[in-house]
């Protein structure tokens, strides 16, 4: 059995009357080809399945698009409307109906459980109309669930048998994790699944640890975007994703969009599960689709495994095959010197230093690799969430610093390495969303920054390099997020607080004025005191996202979007900073990154492509052949694609 599945195809998203920013030019020829690929791949499938967001804003123009390139879909397949299947999105829920009556604290999941019973989940799917209409045009087989001792039929939720041309029939469990999408600021990272749905359905025995059928369930949002009470147990309410993948055998899933290349996820005990990126989200993204092979037959006593081959697109090769891609399973027996990691929950990254401790709360993670200082945390789900860590100690007492991963509900200590080499603590996190700890910091066991070097001292005259360096540091703070630390013991000393009652005054008798310091309101002093650290400290770091493309080998490449670090710099080392940043006419989009001073740029992509790690990895063999000379041009593009 073949199952085509697609997701995220966004039809209208280029219509000028929605304003949204982004390349659009070939969508029509990328759609086009995206059919041809389908039609001439050695693969063909028996039934398609699409993950939600056929549309941009759920309004009928929408899905009229949409309705003309699925009716070509099905002609190129040879397949019908019988053999397709979608679940809803957030994007084909029409806004124009407004808010759900009822407003819900994103907390408050007894509640949100109690709205998603068969009984009232259907007044919740008004909203939905211009999708449930699109459905009816392709032919699809709507959906059936149980309702006060009544079968009700609907293309959001329930259960349906899909037989196919072979004779081989398979289940398929649809849940509306869009639900919540227009609720008045509900959060996008806390969308659910709905645990009452699945007890009804083990109620009826649609789903169960026996199957007559091989059974696939469909919800739209990707794990990392459903609420943690769906994904970790608490105040004895068991998770909810975790008790569907025991009574499934396969999850699909989407709304990655733009995180590239679609992932096979197996778990030890639970179904494989499946999130797919988009199929089209605009001309320069990694659009992508998978072929999903589920074997008929299988050694008894066995599970089926699942073989995924995903399609990517690329400017340079078009739609061409991706080498398969799977994530190992998660790793349950780790060697460590405490209790293993034996399950899947909220973590804690720890520091401990002396008497002193520091926790970093890690949302919903399983470790995968460690060995003597380093782990791979991952959150099992898209290989675009992958946490690298490297922890070191601190170069004053070296031997001295542990850390330790621990489960967050537990206190336990799992994974525990005594840090004794100098160097620094790396946080990367790749996530595409920049809330609920995709956040990057370095900071000691203490809860303060902590990075090796020496600390840059002032008496109480500010020389010409001091005044330049403030100056420029403002210049860069208007386009750039700059990242300053500063070592407790500086802090404590009194000068950040001299430095920022000079900033405040403008002058003294003593010192001539700092220009453009002097107007600042109080929050913003209050910021400019926490940014006037920088001058008694050793490092400075500039941080900036934005969407890049890198000239490298004489080749033009894009990155897609980048997080760009770059440091440490000094007061000292000023003039670093204005050799590493390169203003033409004002336009500050272009950057020369330039390693000097000893300073290190770290690229932190949030998009996987194939062409993006083989750049990158050209990149470090660059910096090994000739670190003091090598030279990185990136070109930020601005929102409006100049």
């Amino acid at each position: 059995m073949v199952i085509l599945h697609l997701s995220d195809m966004h039809f209208g998203r280029d219509n000028p009357e929605y304003k949204v920013n982004g390349e659009f030019q070939n969508k029509k020829q990328i759609l086009q080809e995206l059919l041809i690929s389908i039609g001439n791949s050695s693969i063909k499938p028996d039934h398609i399945i699409v993950t939600g967001d056929m549309a941009w804003y759920g309004r009928k123009v929408d899905f009229d698009e949409a309705l003309l390139w699925f009716r070509e879909l099905l002609n190129v397949t040879k397949l019908s409307g019988s053999n397709l299947t979608f679940c809803p999105g957030n994007h084909d829920v029409n806004r124009a109906y407004g808010n759900y009556q009822t407003e819900v604290s994103h907390k408050d999941i007894d509640t949100i459980d109690q709205l998603y019973q068969y009984d009232k989940v259907h007044l919740m799917e008004a909203p939905l109309y211009n999708y449930e209409k699109f459905c009816e045009a392709l032919g699809v087989i709507p959906y059936h669930y149980p309702r006060q001792d009544k079968w009700e039929s609907s293309y959001a939720i329930g259960y349906k048998d899909v037989r196919l041309l072979s004779g081989e029939v398979f289940r398929i469990v649809s849940f509306n994790t869009a639900l919540m999408s227009f609720v008045k600021n509900y959060p996008d990272d806390q969308m659910l699944i709905g645990q009452a749905q699945i007890r009804s359905l083990l109620e009826y025995g649609i789903i169960g640890s026996t199957r007559n059928y091989y059974t696939v369930a469909l919800f739209h949002h990707a794990e990392r975007f459903l609420h943690t009470q769906e994904i970790c147990e608490y105040d004895q309410r068991y998770a909810t994703l975790p008790l569907l993948r025991r009574y499934v055998d396969l999850v699909l899933c989407g709304h990655t969009e733009t995180g590239g290349i679609p992932v096979l996820y197996k778990q030890i005990g639970g179904a494989e599960m499946l999130t797919g990126g988009a199929a089209y989200y605009s001309d320069d993204h990694a659009n992508s689709y998978s072929m999903v092979i589920i074997p008929n037959h299988w050694p008894e006593g066995k599970e089926r495994e699942v073989c995924l081959y995903p399609f990517i697109y690329s400017v340079e090769n078009g739609w061409h095959h991706n080498q398969r891609k799977e994530l190992p399973s998660a790793c349950n027996n780790i060697t460590a010197d405490q209790p293993q990691i034996e399950c899947r929950s909220d973590f804690e990254l720890v520091f401990a230093y002396d008497d002193q401790r520091m926790a970093i709360p890690l949302k919903c993670v399983s470790v995968f690799i460690r060995d003597d200082n380093t782990a791979l945390l991952s959150n099992a789900e898209d290989v675009c969430r992958n946490l690298d860590i490297t922890c070191i100690g601190p170069t004053d007492k070296p031997g001295t610093s542990k850390v330790s991963i621990s489960i967050a509900t537990i206190k336990e200590n799992s994974v525990e390495a005594l840090l004794t080499r100098e160097t620094v603590f790396r946080f990367f996190n790749y996530a595409t969303k920049a809330q609920n700890g995709s956040s990057f910091k370095i900071m000691n066991t203490a809860g303060d920054v902590f990075l090796s070097g020496d600390n840059i001292t002032f008496d109480e005259a500010i020389d010409d390099e001091g005044v330049e360096f403030l100056t420029k540091l403002r210049k860069i703070e208007k386009t750039y997020d700059v990242l300053f630390q500063c070592p407790k013991d500086t802090a404590e000393s009194g000068k950040v607080d001299i430095l920022h009652d000079l900033i405040e005054r403008g002058y003294t008798k003593e010192f001539r004025a700092i220009p453009g310091f002097d107007t600042y309101s109080t929050d913003k002093k209050q910021l400019m005191k926490i940014g006037l650290r920088s001058l008694t400290n050793k490092p400075v770091y500039i941080f900036h996202k934005g969407t890049f493309r890198c000239k490298l080998y004489g080749n033009d490449f894009s990155l897609g979007n980048i997080m760009v670090l770059m440091g440490p710099y000094s007061a000292k080392g000023s003039r670093a900073i204005q050799k590493s940043l390169t203003f033409i006419a004002d336009d500050q989009r272009k950057i020369t990154l330039k390693l000097c001073d000893n300073s290190i740029c770290y690229l932190i992509t949030d998009e996987q492509q194939a062409d993006v790690r083989e750049i990158l990895k050209n990149i470090r063999k660059c910096v090994q052949v000739d670190k003091m000379n090598c030279v990185w041009d990136f070109i930020y593009e601005d929102s409006a694609g100049n």
